[in-house]
């Protein structure tokens, strides 16, 4: 028994027809089906079975209207043909034979059976051993639900092909809906000749696209993928993106993309909503990627292997994830400096990954390895282990080396000044950095950020850290910078024996560094002065921070052929006070609290590799040998106390400055201390207020005796200072002594010999407690001392001189002087000859007539030859108007001086004396109150107290015993 039946519609009318019985219009359809079928019972028994042969034609079939609005769907065409058996009795289709064709290149070939009719579930073993899809001709269909900018093909050529889609042997089993299911297919092959996506703003062109995924197995649960294995191939000729940024890829290949995922299931409290596992293993190739002309990269190589573990709990891990990329060439085209190109890699590997999230994210890696390569120009290595996203612990080691000749060109130039456009760097660093501790907390963050925080309690608050350091080593670095009008830095090679190191522990409490660096070669500064020969130089230096609050420090500085050593050291407590919190930065109560000493010092060895130098400084003809050591301290007693120290040494010295100057065998031992207070301004009560610019008579008068000053040795005597050798009774070294000295000056030069000065502070001013020197032919002794009198704007700076001097040849001053009535060439030397003492007091002003003024002293001559003295008299009245000066002089053209005192007081003159007149001893008239000012040498004393206000300003400074900070201002004071 059989039936065969043939149906034929016409679409428009049907529904034109059924459109009035409806809620809402359907879509206008137009076009005609037909539906043939054939079937027969075929009966075996209680078996019961159908055989169908099943045709189904669409013709000309479209869409429009309705719920499609204003888009249209079609033409369609479409053949379907079914063959089979369908068993009534076990509920069991079994299809012999099935293709269903859409349009004119899209077609699909299958076989297989359905199970569970008649009693569900369905169950299916379906294979389809074809498909292959025109996807042009599908792309056509809905084209109207597409944006207009996308196309499948341009027309021409190859890239006219229509893009296909084809898949062998495809099978689905297992129980549906619920499964389990397979689906299983041999090949899938897809390719598209041509695409392209025009949107506002971009465009993209890919071509030559071709997909090929192998066998593929996809095992499911209601349709849900359980288990899915596939490798795939892709490859693409060309890529274009067009945009703000131009981008060009050609020879896109993926060889190899494999994928398993197994035991995966849905879980809402998983990641990704998933749990199972996955690996996967991919690599990807390119010939060449261009980015707008700026960046281009040829044959580059990409490799990702990744598994990963999805357990139902909100969190994912991997126990590999390895990903390596690299190329040949990586081309910087659009650089200040001009294109660059290095080869590039790149290899990531981590272990022990575990990314969980909660409230917030927390990342988990037992160790992280990364190493990036740029050629020549740079190499890094980065290793990690992170807990709970390093809060609670964070551990890092990298390290990096870059060859600056080739990297300081790649710098931004937002990164480089002015100066670094215009120059060069070169030579090798290699940096090498650890980390162990954790990362700060947004709380600690915000704490070590903010500017409100003093810094010290912002170092406190990094308890974060437990260590840390950093390694530095430079190589053959050469620098060659200029500074426009300033000049050039320009160094041969800086390079580091062993690496610069600087080091952490305890959060940022305790810091360790040491280092030692050897410079060669610096050619010019940028400075107005030129280095006259290449400098080389060692710097060396190490030290320790504890605490923030206890520093030890050493440093030391060769220059060669300078032949300069400097060093520093410092052992100092109580600095964290400078970094504010409790007491602010820089105030008496940190200075108060500090202890410890700080010492700077200095060596020179000039030689004949010094003379370059001293030119370029326009000190020419200057030539120095011999040794020279100086040094600074200061000690604090971290009670508000502190001692200054200063010393130089020389054990010779000889010194020529061209023919104006010759020293030879100079000797330096000078050791100098003084004690300061510090003060703050509420202290300001108890020190000196500025001092007045000028000194009254009405303040100098009664400071004048040696009585109302402290530590003057003597009153003003004839003779307070006896004739001797100063340097015998010192059981020091002299401060200054040299052999000889020659000074050229006019009208006639300087030559001293055999000069020796000892030298202390007393009271915080310098005190000369001897000096000896032969000049003239003769020999000068005595001493020289300062004094301070008064406080605040009263305050008085005294000089007190004592000395004898003997043999004296005032000839030799001027041994071709003539003067008006006296004649002193070839005059024997008895009767040029001085001999005597000498007693002065006088202030330091900067008001000359005040100083003259209160100019006090007595010259004492015990033998003044006659011209001598005829001279001295004539230089103060070389016009013969005082009547007692011109007597004087008459009575000296008969005779031979025996003694002569000169005192002044207040600024006037007094002179007395005997003569021998032929054989007797006659008084030479007395001069009384001679005024000082009347004389010519006034002039000279105007002129040289009206320019000590340097020398003031220097006496204050250098008597201060207290230094006061007051409103961020610091003074020296007297307390």
């Amino acid at each position: 028994m059989g039936i065969q039946a043939k149906l034929a519609l016409d679409l428009e009318p049907l529904r034109n027809g059924v459109a009035p019985f409806l809620s809402s219009p359907p879509p206008e359809i137009s076009g005609s089906m037909v539906l043939d079928l054939e079937a027969s019972l075929d009966r075996t028994g209680s078996q019961e079975r159908i055989n169908y042969d099943l045709k189904m034609n669409g013709t000309a079939l479209k869409a429009s209207g309705g719920p499609l609005k204003e888009k249209a769907v079609g033409p369609l065409t479409f053949l379907v043909l079914n063959t089979g058996i369908l068993s009534h009795n076990d509920g069991i289709l079994d299809i012999h034979k099935g293709v269903i064709h859409v349009q004119n290149e899209s077609d699909i070939s299958f076989r297989g059976t359905i199970g569970g009719l008649k009693k569900p579930p369905l169950s299916a073993n379906i294979l389809a051993d074809s498909i292959s899809l025109n996807l042009q001709e599908l792309f056509l269909l809905a084209r109207a639900f597409v944006p207009a900018g996308i196309r499948l093909n341009n027309g021409r050529g190859e890239k006219s092909r229509p893009p296909k889609l084809e898949i062998k042997n495809a099978t689905l089993t297992g129980t549906m809906p619920a499964g389990p299911n397979h689906l299983k297919w041999d090949r899938l092959e897809l390719e598209m000749p041509f695409v392209e996506s025009s949107l506002p703003g971009a465009s993209a062109i890919g071509e030559g696209l071709h997909l090929k995924v192998g066998k593929g197995d996809v095992a499911m649960a209601a349709f849900f993928p359980t288990r899915a294995e596939l490798t795939a191939d892709l490859s693409m000729k060309a890529f274009h993106l067009k945009g703000k940024e131009d981008i060009s890829l050609k020879g896109l290949h993926i060889p190899r993309f494999h994928l398993l995922a197994e035991n995966l299931s849905p879980s809402p409290s998983a990641f990704f909503g998933i749990t199972g596992k996955i690996d996967l293993a991919q690599a990807l190739s390119f010939e060449n990627l261009s980015v707008s002309e700026k960046v281009a990269v040829s044959r580059f190589l990409q490799s990702l292997n990744i598994h990963l573990t999805l357990p139902p709990s909100p969190s994912l891990s991997a126990t590999t994830f390895a990903l390596s990329t690299s190329s040949p060439s990586l081309s910087l085209k659009n650089l200040p400096s001009g294109p660059v190109e290095t080869p590039f890699k790149m290899e990531m590997e981590i272990q022990g990954f575990a990314l969980s999230k909660g409230d917030s994210y927390q990342l988990d890696m037992k160790e992280g390895k990364v190493a990036v390569s740029a050629g020549k120009i740079m190499e890094a290595h980065l290793k990690a282990h992170v807990v709970d996203s390093g809060l609670k612990k964070l551990q890092a080691d990298g390290t990096v080396a870059i060859d600056l000749t080739k990297a300081f060109p790649l710098l931004p130039s937002s990164l480089r000044t002015s100066n670094l456009k215009g120059g060069k760097v070169g030579g090798k660093i290699d940096v090498t950095c650890n980390y162990n501790g954790r990362r700060p907390t947004p709380m600690e963050m915000e704490r070590f950020m903010s500017k409100d925080v003093p810094l010290k309690e912002k170092l406190q608050s990094a308890g974060f850290v437990e260590t840390a350091g950093i390694k530095t080593r430079l190589t053959d670095i050469r620098l060659n910078i200029p500074f426009g009008e300033k000049g050039e830095l320009n160094v041969d090679k800086i390079n580091t024996p062993k690496p610069l190191k600087f080091s952490f522990e305890n959060g940022l409490n305790n810091l360790a560094f040491k280092g030692n660096i050897v410079i060669e070669g610096i050619r010019s500064l940028p400075v107005s002065t030129k280095i006259g020969q290449p400098v080389q130089g060692v710097l060396s230096f190490s030290g320790t921070l504890d605490n923030l609050e206890a520093l030890k420090l050493s440093q030391n500085l060769n220059l060669t052929p300078l032949g300069l050593s400097q060093s520093l050291t410092a052992t100092l407590s109580g600095l964290d006070r400078f970094l504010g919190g409790a007491d602010d930065p820089l105030t008496e109560r940190a200075l108060k609290k500090l202890r410890g000493s700080l010492e700077a010092s200095l060596k020179a060895t000039p030689g004949p590799g010094l003379s370059p130098y001293l030119q370029a400084l326009s000190i020419q003809g200057l030539d120095v040998a011999g040794t020279v050591e100086a040094a600074v301290g200061v000690d604090f007693d971290g009670n508000g106390g502190m001692m200054g120290r200063a010393r130089l040494k020389s054990p010779h010295l000889d010194v020529a400055l061209k023919e104006r100057l010759r020293i030879k065998g100079l000797k330096l031992d000078v050791d100098l201390e003084k004690k300061l207070r510090i003060l703050s301004g509420k202290d300001t009560e108890h020190t000196d207020a500025p001092a007045s610019p000028y000194l009254s008579v009405k303040v100098l008068d009664p400071l004048l005796s040696t009585q109302t000053i402290p530590g003057a040795r003597s009153q003003i005597s004839p003779n307070p200072f006896p004739m001797g050798d100063l340097r015998t009774p010192f059981a020091r070294p002299p401060a200054l002594a040299f052999d000889s000295l020659h000074m050229k000056m006019d009208p006639v030069p300087l030559d001293l010999t055999d000069f020796a000065l000892h030298l202390h502070l007393e009271d915080s001013l310098p005190v000369i407690d001897s000096f000896q020197f032969d000049v003239l032919g003769g020999t000068w002794v005595g001493y020289i001392s300062l004094f301070r009198k008064g406080k605040g704007k009263d305050d008085l700076y005294l000089v007190e001189m004592d000395g004898s001097f003997t043999g004296i040849n005032t000839a030799k001053m001027a041994p071709r002087a003539q003067e008006t009535g006296s004649q002193t060439t070839g005059a024997p030397a008895r009767e040029t000859e001085l001999a005597g003492n000498i007693s002065l007091r006088f202030p330091v002003s900067t008001d000359p007539d005040a100083a003259i003024n209160n100019l006090s002293g007595v010259i004492r001559l015990t033998h003044i030859g006659s011209k001598t003295l005829e001279r001295l008299l004539y230089a103060m009245d070389p016009y013969e108007s005082n009547e007692m000066i011109r007597k004087q002089r008459t009575i000296l053209r008969q005779g031979t001086p025996l003694w002569v005192t000169v005192e002044i007081r207040s600024g006037n003159l007094s002179l007395t004396g005997e003569v021998l007149v032929k054989g007797a001893r006659i008084s030479l008239p007395t001069i009384e109150r001679f005024n000082i000012a009347a004389l010519p040498i006034r002039k000279k004393l105007v002129k040289t107290f009206s320019s000590l206000g340097p020398v003031v300003n220097a006496l204050k400074a250098l008597s201060a015993n207290a230094i006061l900070i007051d409103k961020g201002k610091i003074q020296l004071v007297n307390q």
